[in-house]
């Protein structure tokens, strides 16, 4: 049999596997995109950004010390969602 011959079966592995792991991302980043909120001027969008980093900031200190120990410490959004 020609090594030719078997790259049909490979190949459709690979598609599944392909579009499987691209399944698996976009469903990791559900939770990385958010709407736009526009802003009228720059000093609007610095004032978001910071409040946006100091919340993820927050969040972080109370993951790492308050959920320590417990089942939360690596819970994720998408963790509460239904399937």
């Amino acid at each position: 049999m020609p090594p030719t011959a078997s790259r049909p079966s490979s190949t459709s592995g690979s598609i599944a596997s392909a579009g499987e792991r691209e399944n698996r991302t976009k469903k990791c980043q559900i939770g990385l995109f958010a709407d736009l909120t526009p802003t009228p001027t720059v000093r609007a969008y610095q004032l978001r950004l910071w409040l946006s980093l100091l919340a993820y900031v927050l969040l972080c200190a109370v993951r790492c010390i308050g959920l320590a120990g417990t089942k939360l410490e690596s819970a994720q959004a998408e963790d509460a969602l239904p399937e």
